[in-house]
């Protein structure tokens, strides 16, 4: 498991360092974009590949990252009369940068620890909701090499392939990680969705802690208060924990780059020769989740409202010229997905998770961090506390965006939680919108301001603390003695911790390893299936329920169900809807068998249990009791039938 993680996160990190080196970027900065850049790379691929025919596969994908670092390059020569030396003679040295790395790399291990004892059965088949479409999505990238975001109704509409968009460029570079190691789709998606959730939230705190405070105090507290960051973000549940849980794959690693993309971007206002990397690092973020574009967006505007627009880097005019100059270009390359995004904007508005518990509860949540996946948890005061000094701390030294966006975060979670009704309430929708109007989603955008904050507050309390003491002792012990000391407290404050909640986020991420939906009969039954004569040449009859949508990925059997659906079917296409309510009906009703050679049906699986509080679709209830349907294996968990109803077949 550790070796497949590390080979994840070297190929989620080097391609975008390497490209981010060629444009003269630090070496610590390089690694902290590394990850948005990749994606970056992939994403400007895919699309344009999946247009034309080309195979997105490990050889085109290493095409795409020589392409990008020579494009990257001539960049580099026509940008070089903008670099600016002076401001790239004020990087981070080299001993801030290694303590602000020694805090990632704390933060990184504390949270692999968890990964590590939280999921023995790592290998095994997760049975949360959305895992099975990941895993699916990678699996048919490998089979097809059609790795578009507009491209994945193929995939998901068996029936019409009607167009669907699906952000994939996560799966694009999980299936290259599956390519060139040889794991099995079902691994490539948990070992990448372990490497981003151990090592993009570290960064993400360190990262957003030094963008805060470099301008404000010395390098060497700056970089302290970094390092502080990143460690103690091991301990906050919203993210990686409870994303990781609901299989928000996606979702979890644009969070993930949304910080260091938005410090490239406002770090590209100075550097200027930044400005094409800016633009690929949005592209990336967008790509991988349009949420993640949006959270690093909003980023940029309340700094460009609260600070720049107030203390502007080269004027207010330029400075707003420029963030024209990297936004203009990245919507252009995102119009295919805008495009694929709008045709679905009804059904992402549609999602609605009010907790009928009102305003004022709703208000508690969002401040104290809880969520409806956190009911079973007792709230993280300590943690909460020192967010809030944190905060405090950022208003004395007028750091006033990161309070801004709290405050618009908080509204919205509480609306999403307990709607506003008048104009209030629509234009708070319109903003929860762009999260699904989901609580969760919301505070996890929430940690990663607070995570700063309590990294903030940490080393400003410990190094009053040590100052105190120092005192007491009348100046005995030299300065590196008692930094070491408030080195130690850090470190041992940040890890009991990330120990006290050891428990709670062990159960997060092995929540759902446990072989409930799909386990060694589900799996007898698969590999028995894909031995029967037409089994891999016919579509799979199976519910949206169950989980054998996980025939795909896990045996390469293509079922007539890629996701889960329940609780209506919501796949175009006619056949499919027949076959999904009327299947068992086949002796009376004459549109299975037209559902069935339309479809090419030969076989059905089905299984228990079923999705939690889910039931079995009409047209698969009583399929023993139909002629039309012949029983042909059966485990005690799954079941297999063959179509009898036309005996021409």
């Amino acid at each position: 498991m550790g070796f497949g993680v590390l080979i994840a996160l070297l190929l989620l990190v080097i391609p975008g360092a390497i490209v981010a080196r060629i444009g003269r970027m630090p070496f610590p900065a390089a690694i902290a974009v590394g990850p948005a850049l990749t994606y970056g790379i992939v994403a400007l691929a895919i699309v344009p590949f999946g247009a034309i025919g080309i195979p997105w596969n490990a050889w085109t994908a290493l095409f795409a990252v020589a392409a990008v670092s020579g494009i990257a390059l001539g960049w580099r020569v026509l940008l070089g009369r903008l670099r600016e030396v002076d401001a790239e003679n004020r990087a981070i040295s080299r001993g801030p940068a290694l303590l602000a790395a020694a805090g990632v790399v704390l933060g990184a291990v504390l949270i692999g620890m968890v990964a590590v004892r939280g999921i023995p059965h790592w290998q095994s088949i997760p049975s949360n909701w959305d895992s099975v479409w990941h895993a699916n999505t990678i699996r048919f990238i490998l089979e097809t090499g059609q790795a578009s975001p507009t491209h994945m109704g193929e995939l998901r509409n068996v029936e019409t392939h009607e167009a669907l968009f699906y952000p994939s460029t996560f799966h694009a570079l999980a299936a290259v990680f599956s390519q060139l190691t040889g794991a099995a789709p079902t691994t490539a998606y948990t070992l990448n969705s372990l490497a981003a959730s151990i090592w993009l939230f570290p960064v993400s705190a360190a990262t957003l802690t030094w963008h805060l405070l470099r301008t404000r105090t010395d390098e060497w507290r700056t970089a302290g208060a970094a390092a502080a960051a990143a460690a103690i973000s091991a301990s906050f549940t919203a993210v990686p924990y409870v994303e990781f849980d609901t299989a928000s794959m996606p979702n979890l690693a644009a969070y993930g780059v949304a910080v260091p993309t938005m410090v490239l971007v406002v770090s590209a206002l100075r550097h200027r020769d930044r400005m094409p990397l800016a633009v690929l690092a949005l592209l990336g973020v967008f790509s991988v989740h349009i949420t993640g574009g949006v959270v690093t967006v909003l980023f940029v505007a309340a700094w460009w409202l609260c600070d720049a627009l107030w203390h502007p880097v080269r004027g207010r005019l330029a400075d707003f010229v420029n963030l024209l100059l990297m936004a203009v270009p990245t919507v252009v390359l995102l119009l295919p997905q805008f495009f694929g995004v709008l045709q679905q904007a009804e059904i992402i508005t549609g999602h609605a998770f009010v907790t009928h518990e009102g305003k004022k509860r709703g208000l508690f949540d969002a401040v104290v961090q809880h969520t409806r996946h956190l009911n079973d948890f007792p709230i993280q005061w300590t943690l909460i506390v020192l967010a809030g000094i944190g905060a405090a701390i950022m208003v004395a030294r007028r750091i006033w965006w990161p309070l801004a966006v709290w405050l618009l975060l908080v509204l919205s979670i509480v609306h999403s939680s307990a709607p506003f009704g008048g104009p209030l309430g629509a234009l708070t929708g319109v903003f929860s919108d762009l999260f699904y109007s989901d609580p969760r989603r919301l505070s996890a955008v929430v940690t990663m301001l607070i995570t700063a904050g309590a990294g903030i507050a940490l080393v400003t309390l410990i190094s009053a603390a040590v100052t105190g003491a120092r005192r007491l002792a009348t100046g005995r012990g030299s300065p590196k003695l008692w930094h070491g000391v408030t080195a130690v407290a850090v470190i041992a404050v940040c890890v009991v911790a990330a120990l006290y909640y050891f428990p709670r986020h062990r159960f997060l991420f092995g929540d759902k390893y446990d072989s409930v939906l799909i386990d060694a009969k589900d799996l007898e039954a698969f590999a028995y299936l894909a031995t029967l004569p037409g089994a891999k040449d016919t579509l799979i009859g199976d519910a949206n329920t169950d989980g054998t949508a996980w025939m795909y990925a896990v045996s390469g059997l293509h079922p007539l169900w890629t996701h889960y659906d329940y609780p209506v079917q919501q796949g175009p296409g006619y056949h499919r809807f027949i076959f999904w309510a009327y299947a068992d009906d086949a002796d009376t009703d004459p549109r299975v068998a037209e559902a069935v050679k339309a479809l090419n049906i030969r076989y059905v699986v089905t299984s228990t249990p079923v999705v939690r509080g889910f039931v079995m679709p009409d047209g698969l209830v009583s399929l023993d009791r139909s002629r039309s349907w012949e029983r042909i294996y059966d485990n005690g968990e799954a079941r297999i039938y063959e179509w009898r109803g036309d005996h021409s077949q």
